[in-house]
């Protein structure tokens, strides 16, 4: 049964050419094992992969076929097979549990149907012993650049090794130690191009011009600026130390980066692992999906755990001397210009990393009298589903983590405030093609914020990552 409670439908669905051409690939007798599908976002992958497994259960109703995916995917790959007609299981430890008390003797996974496990549920021991111990006719790593860690990458060696056939989609190069994993000779490369893709009379699917970038310039103050240093002073005590600790600075910073609150609440989760020694294995919140596995030894010495707590002091207190908020200035300026009152076809997203920016930004937003809907991970499937229609039909304001935007459509959305700009290349690419891909009516307005005394940012700067991926030159719009 479906989590929605629905049956399989069997209907059908229509694919264009460069879909098409991956199922053909597939099924054609030369082709070799391993398929490594590189597609940008937004081009249709997952129907694709779904329509390919489909036909595959249709010619061989035995076939035992598995997907490894994002665990926010699960819940859509599912829904996607069932309307297809395709039978789908979503495998989660409670189902796992149901599984191991309904099976006597024989073989442990079904036949007939899709198996749909998350990449983070199926690295676990257990179920990677028992995944690794079953003949898959099909493994499907959609994603598999984030089988990015030793760990997972690892796991998905070892469940493909005796597949029958497998397939690795992803909109970048999945990493290195993954990939080399599959002798060259064994793999069929697959790419799928924006500028490339046709319809069926041979048409360019991409019509649109590319969307059109403008900074929004904001000046730090001296406070803000005497924040910036003390942060950056406490992240120098952690880069040297292991992968965790190098994974907290940049965590630090990027909450700086966002916001106060963001910030705050880094801060402060920090200094009470620090007072009971706990270690810091774990992030101090869900920024992305950044994997740092087989590193056992998140631990602090005394020295450094004092040290880093009186500058986490030090820097709590200068949040709460700063007083205004210069980011936040620009945003609400920007919101001014965009005047959704007027113009009630704007549908805007604003999109962040971090949860605490995210309230952070809608109790600024109602406070100037403006309705906005609220989108993030930590929400029920139902609400999050109901959430992107609500906003696809009555426009206004989605404020949404980037973490709840994997699998949703945004192709209404008229104008992306990047609240936060994603600091790789594959992450702000995937970000881009939730909202510009096929289905749009008009051209994408993307707004980010350009420090003007940028010499102070501390990290790299996420906007040159963006002015190249959009062909834009550097420019700002002043803050009012």
């Amino acid at each position: 049964m479906s989590p929605t409670g629905k049956e399989p439908s069997d209907s059908t669905m229509k694919l264009v050419p460069h879909q098409t051409a991956l199922v053909e690939t597939f099924f054609n007798p030369a082709s070799k094992r391993v398929i490594l599908l590189r597609g940008d976002v937004g081009l249709g992958k997952s129907a694709a992969l779904v329509a390919l497994t489909r036909r595959l259960l249709q010619e061989r109703p035995m076939a035992r076929a598995l997907f490894l995916v994002p665990g926010v995917l699960r819940t859509q790959f599912v829904e996607m097979l069932y309307d297809t007609g395709t039978r789908a299981l979503l495998v989660d430890r409670y189902h796992f549990r149901e599984m191991l008390d309904s099976t006597t003797e024989g073989e442990f996974w079904p036949r007939g149907v899709v198996a749909v496990l998350s990449r983070e549920f199926a690295k676990q021991a257990d179920i990677l012993d028992s995944l690794v111990g079953a003949r898959w006719d099909l493994v499907v790593a959609d994603e598999a650049h984030t089988f990015a860690g030793p760990q997972a990458a690892n796991a998905l060696r070892r469940v493909a090794a005796s597949a029958e056939r497998v397939i690795l989609a992803s909109a970048t190069v999945p990493d290195p130690r993954l990939s080399d994993a599959f002798p060259a000779d064994d793999v069929t490369v697959v790419e799928w191009r924006r500028a490339r893709v046709v319809d069926h009379d041979g048409t360019p699917l991409d019509t649109l011009p590319r969307p059109l970038l403008q900074e929004v310039a904001f000046s730090l103050s001296p406070a803000e600026l005497s924040l910036f240093e003390t942060v950056g002073t406490l992240c120098r005590v952690f880069e040297g130390g292991t992968p965790q600790q190098g994974w907290i600075a940049k965590s630090l910073l990027r909450s700086l980066q966002s916001s106060p609150a963001a910030l705050e609440g880094a801060l402060q989760r920090l200094a009470e692992r620090l007072g009971t020694q706990e270690s810091l294995e774990l992030p101090l919140e869900s920024s992305d999906e950044e994997v740092l596995e087989d590193q056992s030894d998140g631990h602090v010495d005394q020295a450094t755990a004092v040290k880093a707590t009186k500058i986490i002091v030090d820097a709590l207190q200068e949040i709460e001397a700063v007083g205004s908020d210069s980011k936040l200035g620009a945003f609400i300026g920007l919101l001014s210009r965009l005047d959704i009152v007027k113009m009630p076809s704007k549908r805007i997203c604003v999109l962040t990393e971090f949860l605490g920016t995210l309230y952070y930004l809608a109790a600024e937003i109602e406070s100037q009298g403006i309705a906005c809907q609220l989108l993030h991970g930590g929400m029920g499937a139902e609400d999050r589903r109901r959430s992107v229609p609500l906003f696809s039909s009555a426009g206004g304001i989605l404020v949404t983590t980037r973490a709840a935007t994997e699998g949703i459509t945004l192709s209404v959305v008229t104008d992306l405030v990047l609240y936060d700009v994603p600091d790789s290349k594959s992450a702000l690419e995937q970000a881009l093609g939730r909202f510009d891909r096929f289905g749009r009516q008009s051209r994408l307005n993307v707004h980010a914020f350009a420090p003007s005394n940028r010499a102070h940012v501390l990290t790299p700067e996420p906007l040159l990552l963006l002015r190249e991926i959009l062909g834009s030159a550097p420019g700002a719009q002043p803050t009012h």
